[in-house]
């Protein structure tokens, strides 16, 4: 019972992304180069597993009494790379030490693809939480993953083992948070093949499982996921469908999916609460694109503004949340007569959550469009 009472805990800890532990070393520390050279030295080529067992420690152990090896040792178990692989997987897999559960998942990323034959077997474990980190861990290595294009479509073949792996244990897996877990690795090999395996589980009765569904067709460039992420806005429960909007309100899937996100704006055919997400989307992707200055994003702006002012001047769009929404389009549109309309709908709108949404939206307006990052490559 205490070890399923700690994995729900790391479960909703990991979902949520709160953490107050230390920074990665990528992050925290300054140029480790040097003493990394000479710790791989004392080493060896080939490190004994008491070696590895005890770089892990290190770089594991969030105390003062480790803080001078953490960061060398995590970098040292990186550049030694694959063959110090096996040794942790057998030593911290199946650990529910949120320490070591983090850091094993950075080494192991960071090594990348190379690490997926040695996470494969562990997809057959009797434990459910080692198969299902197995399972994490292999969408997080996906080879796919190392051409830094959100575009690229897979699959990649030398992905091609870890999608049946994965595939091969949902045929048989029971345990609903291993099921959800491996069905968001499998989208991360962007493989439009596996579309209409991971629809069906947007039925199925666990929410995790279906909430994983969407996640795992988000990672598909392929604008045949559009639809099927869209049939989650139908879901009755609240977290499936904010996650399908946030699926689609990202520069990449608000892209593909702009065109149905207006028609469902405008007129849902599953009514009501489709139409709300349709527009909370639309809103959330045009202030993700913000900073984009393209013709396109340009051109999106505008068919949004066109599209929010229609909804409000329809005289039937009684509910206050879809005016609400329509307001905060505007807002993120930066269309020209933005200001004017709203500071118009203020004079006469009564409902405190629109007046609140309009005075935010004005308030964007005035601010103006987020200035894209500065270019460096060229300094």
């Amino acid at each position: 019972m205490g070890k399923l009472l700690i994995q729900r805990l790391i479960i909703v800890l990991l979902a949520a992304g709160i953490f107050i532990f230390p920074a990665t070393a990528a992050k925290a520390q300054e140029d480790t180069g040097p003493a990394v050279e000479q710790l791989l030295s004392e080493i060896g080529a080939i490190p004994t597993a008491d070696k590895i067992r005890e770089l892990f420690i290190n770089t594991s152990e969030w105390d003062a009494e480790h803080e001078e090896l953490r960061y060398i040792s995590h970098d040292a178990l990186v550049e030694l790379g694959v063959v110090v692989v096996p040794t942790l997987l057998e030593g911290w897999l199946s650990s529910v030490d949120i320490r070591r559960r983090i850091e094993l998942d950075n080494i192991v990323k960071e090594i990348g693809f190379p690490a997926a034959e040695y996470i494969i077997p562990w997809l057959e474990n009797d434990d459910p939480y080692t198969r299902r980190h197995a399972a994490a861990l292999l969408g997080d290595t996906a080879w796919i993953n190392k051409l830094e294009d959100p575009m690229a479509i897979g699959p990649i073949d030398a992905d091609l083992n870890a999608i049946e792996a994965i595939k091969t244990m949902l045929a048989t897996e029971t345990e609903w948070d291993v099921i959800s877990n491996a069905v968001a690795a499998l989208g991360m090999f962007r493989d439009p093949g596996q579309i209409g395996f991971l629809s069906s589980y947007l039925n199925n009765e666990e929410e995790a499982v279906r909430r994983s569904a969407v996640l795992g067709l988000s990672k598909i460039p392929d604008q045949r996921v559009v639809p099927e992420i869209i049939k989650a806005f139908d879901d009755p429960v609240t977290t499936v469908r904010q996650t399908a909007v946030l699926a689609l309100a990202t520069p990449t899937m608000g892209n593909l999916a702009f065109e149905a996100l207006i028609g469902g704006a405008i007129l849902s055919p599953s009514g009501e609460t489709a139409r709300l997400c349709a527009l909370e989307s639309i809103a959330r992707y045009l202030e993700n694109i913000g900073i984009e200055r393209t013709e396109i994003a340009h051109s999106q702006r505008f068919r949004a503004y066109d599209t929010a002012v229609s909804i409000i001047a329809n005289p039937t769009t009684s509910d206050w949340l879809i005016r609400g929404y329509a307001v905060v389009i505007i807002g993120n549109s930066y269309h020209p007569d933005a200001a004017v309309f709203l500071q118009g709908l203020l004079s006469r709108e009564e409902h405190p959550f629109v007046v609140g949404k309009i005075n935010e939206a004005i308030s964007t307006l005035e601010a103006g469009m987020p200035e894209p990052p500065e270019d460096k490559s060229t300094e």
